[in-house]
């Protein structure tokens, strides 16, 4: 999977805020605020990454087991997904 086009992570308030710009901005109504994991997952997905690639991510920067790990980026791909802000290999941007 990688991120679309169009959304850019921008630093508000301390927090790091997931942003549309130009013609996407039809497509995201509302913000996405990120904590830091989430912000280590988007950064990784500005280039396709799979699942596996994801959850060493996480584990090699936090204390985390591969299991939790793995929750947790499901969890999160699925919320972006469910926002149309990534897509997966093959699918139309």
């Amino acid at each position: 999977m990688i991120r679309k086009d169009g959304f850019v992570v921008r630093d508000v308030g301390g927090s790091a805020v997931i942003v549309p710009t130009g013609a996407r901005v039809l497509d995201l109504n509302g913000l996405v605020v990120l904590n830091d994991s989430g912000r280590l997952v988007w950064d990784a997905l500005s280039a396709e990454r799979s699942e596996d690639e994801l959850v060493q991510c996480l584990t090699d920067r936090y204390d985390v087991s591969p299991d939790q790990a793995r929750a947790d980026v499901r969890e999160l791909l699925e919320r972006f997904a469910a926002l149309g802000i990534i897509q997966y290999a093959g699918q139309p941007i």
